[in-house]
């Protein structure tokens, strides 16, 4: 099953060496559709504007970004999963639908492994460890200390799988009992976090850049390897005693598994130019993201590697494999 798998995510690689047949010529011939899971404004809905502005003239023609939010950015995912196998709807699939949802789903109605052709990654995102200004901690070790006094009391805010694992392997390491509060977006959980109805979340750092600059939250971690630029003062997850916490959002472009293999490499070429040229980089690091450098076939060993990672960290915490 898994060769199975790990041969269409190399399939990849196959089509990035190989010449584009004469067929894809006639490639994009109306928009592209690029679903987001998320609403506008957020990281992803940004990071998918910033590629469908760039994309389109790479391919010569145009990328609509569609949100559909919602599931956890299941919705979106399981609308392209379904969706024809032309090239002509895309997803901008994040780490938590192409490597956490088979773990820890139990009613995906899409197979994240068999329903799509990942193609490339297009940025990298680490989390920042926020509470409310009002909570009175002001650094990691502070917030453990003050969890364990106040078990089930302090609340996580949540928008998606991966803040959700993220709040998990803290509550797992640490032994702590947090409540979780689940929201639709990241932008809605983070001015709750402020307004001071919410203890704590894990965010990037585009959403809390207001509240923090207003001093409505207070940044105490990054999952980052290394420090944030953007908030420099603040210790990693590492750093601050918890080395499992070294996390990651990830953004891919997938299709849907059947793409024609020389639309597929024509989609491949443009993703390519894409993700090289300085217009998008800039674009990403006034975001506050990284780029990732890789081949298809690094990006396949990384994903396979991501559901291994996913699955173990599934059972470790007790959850159920949507199969």
């Amino acid at each position: 099953m898994q060769r199975r798998h790990f041969g269409r995510l190399a399939l990849g690689a196959a089509l990035g060496l190989a010449l584009r047949p004469a067929a894809a010529d006639s490639f994009p011939a109306r928009p592209i559709r690029l679903l987001v899971g998320y609403p506008p404004g957020g990281q992803a809905d940004s990071v998918a504007r910033l590629l469908a502005r760039e994309l389109g003239p790479a391919l010569g023609g145009t990328v609509i970004v569609e949100n559909r939010q919602g599931a956890k950015a299941l919705i979106a995912a399981e609308a392209v999963a379904k969706a024809p196998a032309d090239g002509y709807t895309l997803l901008l699939a994040d780490r938590g639908v192409l490597a956490a949802a088979p773990a820890f789903e139990t009613e995906l109605r899409f197979d994240p492994e068999r329903d799509f052709l990942p193609l490339a990654r297009a940025a990298l995102v680490p989390y920042m460890l926020v509470t409310r200004a009002g909570l009175d901690v002001s650094s990691v070790a502070q917030l453990i200390s003050h969890a364990k006094a106040n078990p089930g009391k302090l609340t996580f805010a949540y928008a998606g799988e991966l803040t959700q694992i993220a709040i998990e392997i803290l509550e797992d390491t640490a032994k702590i009992d947090l409540l979780p509060v689940p929201y639709k977006s990241a932008g809605q959980a983070a001015l709750d976090v402020a307004a001071g109805r919410v203890d704590l979340l894990f965010s990037d750092t585009l959403v809390i850049a207001p509240m923090a600059q207003a001093g409505t939250v207070r940044v105490l971690a990054s999952t980052g390897g290394s420090r944030s630029p953007v908030y420099p003062d603040a210790p990693t997850m590492a750093e601050s005693g918890f080395p499992d916490l070294v996390w990651f959002v990830w953004h891919s472009v997938a299709a849907p598994a059947g793409v024609p293999k020389d639309v597929a490499a024509r989609l491949l070429e443009g993703l390519k130019a894409t993700l090289a040229s300085s217009a998008y980089r800039s674009g990403l690091a006034r975001l506050g993201f990284e780029p990732i450098d890789e081949t298809p076939a690094q990006f396949a060993a990384a994903l396979q590697a991501d559901r291994r990672r996913f699955g173990e960290l599934a059972r470790r915490l007790g959850k159920p494999a949507s199969k």
